[in-house]
């Protein structure tokens, strides 16, 4: 009986084949013959998957498919690489432990001596460097080649653009050969004898086409009529022939809008305008008034009222600081909107009674001595406090910031230091009034009770107009002198409104007056009241004259 044979599983199935396919190429290997053969087969194989599309170049293919290949020869030639390391390995090993030992002294370290893998890296690296030199200088070429290709057509695009000048230049005189201007047609028909009529019918032409649009001139009502009208009749021939010189009122220098000065708006100025006026509407910088009636209008623009928050300086330095535009304070001051108003002691929301004032001439005199860093109470309670507005950072019961300190540099002690100071005082000071020359009135004394700076009581009444008086102006480490007459005074805000003299000789007795240069001085550089001189005239200018020597010091 026989026996059953027991059914093989797919994987040895498999096995099997690949066993005889590997008996089978051996056997066709040994052979020449049959492996000239073989290698034929193989090579039309190849050619007719290739003329069916199913093998490609590299260049026929896809991105993707490119990666997908490379991938391929990857994983092939490091399957290739480690299968002859492996087979150098094991002939290594096999050759070390069949070796019989030249001495007795190899014996110890061949049996103690771990099999380990050989690895070459020093060989590998070099291949990987070849195959990097082998590529770049691939690319190398490659870029060459393009940069000459783009060089010549760079040359190509020269020479065409040239062409095209030449042959535009040549069409514009053609065309002025072959049209006339109105100018030669006119000079040619009145040459022509036989075109007399023609002559007198463009005369004709034109004298009604004038009338008439004197005429209908004087019908336009309304601004766009006429700059209708303006359009219709201005253009490039009337600049060219300049018709408005030719004594007629219908084509005239207004009417064809020459008289009009074309405004260029500068983009700059309006992207700071811009700038400047979403910093001043800002919640941090200033508050919107709460009232009904708290607005302001300006040229039928009407907008609620905002009240600054700090003074212009501050919020100067602090625009500088946030935004990348750098101005300077004057244009700032200028830029600021309208509607964007200093508060007055009514709708103020911070206090500024003399406690509050003298504190800050406190910070400031100390920063000025190099002593602090802050110049005043809002910047102080910036560094003391992790919210100024907060009522337990300002009472010091905030855990946070209770145990910061206001920093300081060394100073000496028994130097002094100046601080300004509002006081209330009470003086008896002479009011100047004016008085006739024949009028005997006594000067009149009055109790002023007011706060203010130690000594400003007494400058308030003491200069009026028309006074003389030497004025001080400190930059850096000089201070200069110049004479100047008052020409308005300011109590509330404690300035002088003056109008400078140039010295005119080296003695510092004569001066001129120079009416451009008008300035606000503070009552603090007026130095004192100069004599009354006298007035001397040289022609068509006036000198004036002091009787003694005037200390000025100009630039």
């Amino acid at each position: 009986m026989r026996h059953a044979k027991s059914k093989l599983t797919r994987e040895e199935i498999l096995k099997k084949k690949r066993e005889a396919e590997k008996a089978r190429l051996a056997r066709i290997k040994s052979d020449p013959i049959k492996l000239a053969e073989y290698k034929e087969k193989q090579k039309l194989q190849y050619l007719k998957k290739k003329e069916k599309g199913q093998r490609k170049n590299v260049e026929e293919m896809t991105p993707r498919e490119q990666r997908i290949t490379r991938k391929k020869w990857k994983n092939y030639s490091s399957n290739y690489r480690q299968r002859k390391r492996q087979l150098k390995q094991t002939t290594n090993n096999f050759i070390r432990q069949n070796s019989p030992p030249l001495t007795d002294d190899e014996i110890q370290p061949i049996i103690n001596e771990e099999i380990r893998p050989v690895m070459n890296e020093d060989q590998r690296a070099k291949e990987a460097k070849k195959r990097s030199e082998r590529q770049r200088k691939s690319r190398n070429k490659e870029i060459k080649k393009m940069k000459a290709i783009v060089s010549k057509l760079k040359t190509k695009l020269n020479t065409q653009r040239q062409k095209y000048k030449r042959v535009k230049k040549q069409l514009k005189k053609v065309i002025k050969s072959v049209e006339k201007t109105p100018k030669t047609r006119i000079e040619d028909m009145s040459e022509d004898i036989t075109k007399k009529k023609e002559l007198v019918k463009k005369a004709l032409f034109g004298e009604v086409i004038k009338t008439q649009l004197e005429e209908n001139y004087t019908k336009l009502k309304t601004h766009e009529e006429r700059k209708k009208f303006k359009q219709v009749i201005s253009g490039n021939l009337v600049d060219k022939y300049k018709l408005w010189r030719i004594k007629n009122k219908a084509v005239t220098y207004k009417k064809t809008g020459h008289n009009l000065t074309n405004k260029k708006i500068n983009k700059s100025k309006t992207i700071i305008q811009g700038l400047v006026q979403k910093f001043f509407e800002d919640d941090s910088n200033s508050r919107q008034a709460a009232g009904k009636k708290e607005f302001v209008s300006r040229k039928q623009v009407k907008k609620q009222k905002r009240y600054l928050l700090d003074t212009m300086k501050n919020l100067h330095k602090k625009f500088l600081k946030t935004t990348p535009c750098v101005i300077s304070y004057s244009l700032f001051t200028r830029l600021r909107p309208f509607w964007v108003v200093p508060p007055t002691l009514s709708n103020r929301e911070t206090c500024s009674c003399t406690i509050h004032e003298n504190m800050n001439l406190q910070l400031a005199a100390l920063k000025k001595a190099n002593i602090t860093t802050v110049s005043n109470h809002q910047n102080m309670l910036e560094l003391l406090c992790c919210d100024r507005y907060s009522e337990r950072c300002l009472e010091r019961t905030c855990d946070n910031c209770c145990s910061k300190t206001l920093t300081y540099t060394e100073f000496d002690n028994s130097k002094p230091i100046l601080i300004k100071q509002w006081v209330n005082s009470e003086d008896d000071v002479p009011l100047s009034t004016y008085v006739k020359d024949n009028d005997d009135r006594s000067k009149l004394d009055r109790d002023l009770s007011a706060p203010g700076t130690s000594g400003y009581s007494h400058h308030q009444s003491r200069y009026s107009s028309g006074d003389y008086v030497l004025v001080k102006y400190i930059t850096k480490k000089t201070e200069y002198h110049y004479a100047a007459v008052c020409s308005s005074v300011d109590d509330e805000d404690g300035e002088v409104r003056v109008t400078f003299l140039k010295i005119c000789d080296q003695n510092g007795t004569l001066f001129k007056l120079d009416e451009r240069d008008v300035s606000d001085v503070p009552m603090d550089q007026v130095i004192k009241k100069l004599p009354v001189p006298n007035l001397i005239t040289k022609g068509k200018r006036v000198y004036y004259q002091f009787q003694e020597k005037i200390d000025v010091f100009e630039k």
